[in-house]
């Protein structure tokens, strides 16, 4: 008998301290939710085709942008970028409450497939190099390495979505 675990997505989603008003903000929140995303996909073995955010501005209002990607992804990297493309493309700039990023579309990745496109080999280099940074933190603890980003604004920064009483952690799986 095999046992499937059925997973139709993974996703991570926060209400911040305080407003997102810009990019910057916005990107410090979306890698700490990729971070987690990616992690959580890789002990998995999981890589995702679509990536999917979703905001809820100051006056309550939710919308949802959703895109496929060209190749199979996991990094926190790939996931980050890809959903601040689409943030890019759709916010109109109102101050942010709450985000959110999901991986869906998943696949399993029990084997590496060797790549001709650029894209896909620095996604395996990344992916390499996020499986040694998961490998210190689960060591060494969340803090032992942080991303540059992190410095810049210390109260967006401060979420930990490892913590899983962390008022800020809401994670799920559907």
């Amino acid at each position: 008998m095999i046992l499937v675990e059925l997973c139709k997505a993974l996703h991570n989603s926060t209400t911040t301290p305080r407003d997102m008003e810009t990019l910057l903000d916005i990107h410090t929140t979306m890698t700490i939710l990729s971070e987690s995303v990616a992690e959580r996909m890789r002990k998995r073995s999981y890589k995702a085709q679509t990536i999917t955010v979703s905001f809820r501005s100051t006056t309550l209002s939710w919308f949802t942008r959703q895109v496929k990607t060209p190749f199979p992804i996991s990094t926190a990297q790939s996931i980050r970028d890809t959903a601040m493309e689409l943030v890019k493309e759709n916010w109109k700039g109102e101050p942010l409450r709450s985000i959110g990023v999901r991986a869906s579309d998943l696949i399993e990745d029990y084997y590496r497939q060797c790549s001709l496109y650029p894209e896909e080999i620095e996604e395996q280099v990344q992916e390499d190099l996020e499986r040694t940074v998961q490998s210190l933190r689960g060591r060494f603890g969340h803090e032992i390495i942080q991303r540059g980003i992190m410095g810049i604004d210390p109260e967006l920064s401060a979420l930990n979505p490892q913590e899983e009483d962390s008022a800020q952690h809401v994670a799920f799986m559907r």
